[in-house]
Parts: structure tokens; sequence; C-alpha cells
């Protein structure tokens, strides 16, 4: 990599971690938006595909510190798919920061008795089969071979049979905070969009194919999880 564009990511990961990166009053990390000198406890499910990215980038620069950052970003991740009982993350959530008691008193009842059940509150509660968690979860199985990732991809990918398996193929569900199995109703939303194929359903697949398969050291993925062959491959790196 050249010197000036280590350089770069250096200084744009230190501001990223300074001014766009919090930690609740569960203890765990996450990204919020940032306007101007104002951070917004507010975060998105599009966020969770930065572990993975981060955790790919600081490989390749030898960084164990933003290693770790992206680790525990993936931790805050986990904890809002992981405490619904759908297995499901929904897709705008809203936390409270650690030692900023405003970001409570601001909330309306039913969002502070989420935040007190669960350590944040769902914004917007449905789920429509995004893949960037399990993108992340994919990135670092392969770069760790730590079998915990790929246990959650697993479990997510259960929360989708029971939640979002439709007659004809998949949908998202209305409410995350809902389990079908418990329920005995599917409550969806009723359109899959294309990503759930093009890239859900294959880092599910990559993460429990062989390492071999689409390696990392080979193949880079866009954005849209098109897998783009590499002209020098990586001697092991990932």
């Amino acid at each position: 990599m050249l010197e000036r564009n280590r350089e770069l990511w250096t200084e744009s990961i230190q501001a990223f971690n300074q001014y766009a990166v919090a930690e609740s009053n569960r203890g765990y990390l996450f990204t919020g938006f940032v306007d101007g000198a104002k951070f917004y406890p507010y975060t998105d499910t599009f966020t969770n595909f930065i572990p993975g990215t981060l955790g790919l980038l600081s490989k390749i620069v030898g960084s164990n510190t933003y290693f770790q950052l992206a680790v525990d970003l993936l931790e805050g991740a986990h904890s809002v798919f992981d405490e619904m009982p759908s297995s499901l993350g929904a897709e705008a959530i809203r936390f409270v920061r650690k030692n900023v008691p405003s970001d409570y008193l601001l909330l309306k009842d039913k969002a502070k008795k989420q935040i007190d059940q669960y350590g944040f509150a769902n914004e917007r509660e449905y789920y429509l089969l995004r893949p960037e968690y399990i993108e992340s979860l994919f990135y670092m199985y392969r770069m760790t071979g730590n079998t915990t990732y790929a246990d959650r991809v697993w479990k997510v990918w259960q929360g989708i049979q029971r939640n979002c398996r439709a007659d004809e193929g998949y949908v998202g569900t209305a409410d995350v905070s809902v389990d079908a199995s418990v329920s005995g109703t599917l409550n969806t939303v009723d359109s899959t969009e294309s990503f759930f194929y093009a890239e859900t359903f294959k880092y599910v697949y990559l993460t429990f194919a062989d390492h071999n398969v689409l390696s990392l050291d080979d193949w880079v993925f866009t954005t849209e999880a098109h897998p783009l062959s590499r002209k020098i491959p990586f001697d092991g790196t990932f």
C-alpha cells in the first residue's frame, strides 16, 4: 500500500473513532449520526457493514488497535440482533450514551421501556432481509477462524427462516420484537429486495463454505457482494 494512502486511511479512521463512535449505557460501542459538531445516538442497520470493512483494512495496514475497534463495533451490532426474540435486528435503532442522561430523558415512554429492557430502542422495527450484519460476521469469521461468528450467522439465518419464509420465497418481517414461532403468525412486509439474493444469501453460504471458496486473498467483494478477482493476490493475509 502506498504510504500516503496509509496516512489518509489512518487520519480518516482517527476522525471516525473520535467523532462518530460512542459507548452505550450497556457498554457497547456504536456508530451514530454526526451533524456538524452534534452527535445523535441514532444508527441504522446499514452501518453494520463497518466492522467487516474496518477489520479488512486493519489487517492490510497491520493495525491491531483498529481491528479491535472493528471487533467491538460488531459486538454492539450483535446485541441489537441477539436481544430480539426473532434474532433479527431493526432497521433503525436509538441508543443512550454512557453518562449522557439527556439521551434517555428526551425519549418517549415506549422508547424508554425498550432502553430499559434491551439497552436500545427500535426506531424502525422492521427487518428487510438486509445483509450488512451477516457480511461483517462473514469477514470476521474468515479473518479469525472464531466459530462464534459463524454461529451468529446461523442464528440470524434461523430467525429469517422462522419469520421471513413465505410460500414462494422470502419477505421482510414487520416487527423484530415478535417471533413468529411464538405468536403463530407471520407479520410480514410483503416485498423482497434483490439484495437478499445477491448479498444476504451469498454471505450466509460463504460463511459455511470452505475458506478456499472465493478466498479473501484472491477476491475482493464490491458493496453489492460482486466478487472481483485480484490481479495480485495477498499472501495469506486473510
